[in-house]
């Protein structure tokens, strides 16, 4: 294996902290506040059905059609907004919907990386031909790693195939296939308990030792068929076969040797995760490789940025983290697992699937009124930013614990091999050992840079979701501490509910917005109320909700943001309101 001397370790289209800061004195205006603005107070809905939004997964995003209206209450064209979270840089695609130039910034290399490609659109045309000749030079090379036969006997190319967990018997010892055992394949569902095919003993996977993998099924020209004997050489032969170009070789999080739970994210699967190339088969890490490499050969950066971009697009499909569930597939969000049945996709015709869908996504995007977004790898602890240069901020901000980012962007990081310095994030996790106390620290430090910067008499809207008491406690008290004024609180409904929100009436259905206001009152430490009666304040609420919005009101999830509203808006401390506290109240009200 060789070294990747055409990667771009630098993601050299980002803009540097001197670049950043020259911009923002360039286009500050007057400092005076605006004629008074008051604090956008509307509930907003906005779905997640944007193309743009789809175009590029990420771990939490706001859709831009809701932040629009924020930044047009706020701001004027022309006005600079800032998003020091920026993620997946939604709220730079907002804002060039509305004329407005975006200063994107973020911790972690993976999201500047999808943020800067959002708000830099692409020459279809151009992005089109470029694949077509990395294909055709990457197709002589592996094109038979997917080579197979349909159920005619016919040559065919492989959409996908099936892998499945073996395990052994714990009493007699006999090899269990759970694709044979327990999977319910009309359903596409596997079944938690299990009889061993010699003993007849019921298991679960849990109590069973794995002792390897197995390739059970492939799909063919929209036919699931059965791997054969050439399928299965075609694979050994490439497994014996050693990958002739770089790839990342990194540990997990970039562990010590002697480390083996590396994350709060790591779940114990095949053989457990302990390097990059362990997420993915040999045969799809050999076609990645390939594929980066001659992206890699890109001479133009903005080009070469658009095809790392498609490549990333699909890490969610391209590893043994994609999950069988009765058709192609589906990536598990939120952690770090290896799927007990897995779907190995053609890395190929996953890059073909997804360059028409990108292509339609950005085709005839373009920022209005000559507005720019620049985006720079950094922390929102230290703004490279002069006092006073902001007109508004917008960010979605990290929600406590309930996401691990520098975990979860480690693949892409990777392959891109900028990482996360995972020291500066403000989360809660058992692996850094943080803690609430060092979460509201450094989102105090970050509130206090926002606040630096914001020019007088402006806002800052923050976007927010935890069933934790103690985490909604930590994030309105970083605020008070940084001396911002909560104005108003109000929902932000994304239509769409995730998986787990679906699933779990216990979970976060809507994000709150906090409509922080930078007044020009003198610096005295605004301090929030205890003592008082919760109870009856979110009892009130609960009952105004159920009598104006009675159907809506039916659900936990949006009464749980309303309480944590109501409590926001009347400055006292947000405590024991939670999901299981919202339901048992209003069964006492009703």
């Amino acid at each position: 294996m060789t070294n990747n001397p055409n990667r771009n370790p630098r993601l050299g289209y980002l803009a540097s902290a001197a670049q950043l800061k020259k911009f923002a004195a360039e286009h500050s205006r007057s400092k005076q506040a605006p004629r008074h603005t008051p604090a956008f107070a509307k509930a907003v809905r906005a779905a997640k059905t944007d193309t743009i939004y789809n175009a590029h997964t990420y771990h939490t995003k706001v859709p831009p059609a809701g932040i629009v209206q924020y930044i047009e209450h706020y701001t004027e064209t022309g006005h600079v907004v800032l998003d020091p979270f920026c993620g997946s840089g939604m709220t730079g695609v907002a804002a060039g919907l509305c004329g407005r130039h975006a200063l994107l910034l973020d911790l972690a290399p993976a999201a500047c990386h999808i943020a800067w490609n959002h708000n830099h659109p692409f020459d279809p045309a151009e992005l089109a031909a470029a694949w077509r000749r990395i294909r055709s030079r990457v197709s002589r090379q592996i094109g038979w790693l997917y080579e197979t036969v349909d159920g005619a006997g016919k040559p065919a190319v492989l959409d996908y195939t099936v892998w499945s967990d073996v395990y052994a018997c714990g009493k007699c010892g006999a090899e269990i296939v759970l694709w044979d055992a327990a999977a319910d394949r009309a359903a596409g569902r596997v079944a938690m308990q299990f009889p061993c095919p010699a003993c007849k003993t019921l298991w679960k996977k849990t109590s069973l030792k794995l002792i390897g993998t197995r390739p059970v099924q492939k799909r063919v020209r929209n036919k699931s068929l059965p791997v054969t004997d050439l399928d299965l050489e075609k694979i050994r032969e490439a497994d014996a076969l050693p990958i002739p170009c770089w790839y990342p070789q990194n540990r997990m999080m970039n562990a010590p040797d002697n480390v083996v739970v590396w994350g709060d994210k790591w779940r114990k699967g095949c053989f457990s995760i302990t390097h990059v190339s362990g997420v993915y088969t040999h045969r799809n890490l050999w076609a990645l490789a390939l594929i980066w490499d001659e992206i890699g050969k890109v001479r133009s950066t903005e080009l070469r940025a658009a095809l790392q971009f498609l490549f990333t697009s699909i890490a969610r499909r391209d590893s043994r983290r994609t999950a069988w569930n009765g058709a192609r597939g589906s990536s598990i969000s939120g952690t770090l697992y290896i799927s007990s049945i897995s779907v190995e996709n053609n890395v190929l015709k996953l890059m073909d699937d997804k360059l028409p869908k990108l292509i339609r996504a950005f085709a005839g995007v373009a920022r209005t009124g000559g507005s720019q977004c620049l985006v720079h790898n950094g922390s929102a602890t230290h703004l490279p930013l002069p006092d006073e240069s902001i007109d508004y901020v917008f960010t979605d901000p990290p929600f406590g614990g309930s996401l691990q980012y520098a975990e979860l962007n480690f693949i892409w990081e990777a392959w891109l091999q900028q990482f996360t310095p995972v020291e500066n994030e403000a989360i809660m996790t058992n692996t850094q050992k943080k803690g609430v106390n060092e979460y509201r620290r450094l989102m105090c430090q970050a509130f206090r840079e926002i606040r630096r910067v914001l020019k007088p008499g402006r806002w800052a809207s923050v976007v927010f979701h935890s069933t934790s008491d103690t985490v909604w406690n930590a994030i309105q008290q970083a605020a008070v501490d940084a001396e911002f004024d909560i104005v108003k609180a109000v929902p932000f409904d994304k239509v769409q509910k995730t998986y787990n929100q679906a699933k779990n009436t216990k979970a976060a259905g809507y994000d709150v917005v906090m409509n922080l206001h930078k007044s020009a009152r003198s610096a005295v430490r605004k301090k929030l109320l205890t003592g008082e009666n919760i109870d009856e304040v979110v009892t009130g609420e609960i009952r105004r909700c159920l009598a104006e919005q009675p159907l809506l009101s039916s659900s936990p999830q949006y009464l749980h943001s309303m309480a944590i509203s109501a409590l926001l808006n009347r400055g006292i401390a947000v405590e024991k309101v939670t999901i299981p506290y919202i339901i048992e109240l209003s069964k006492r009200i009703e």
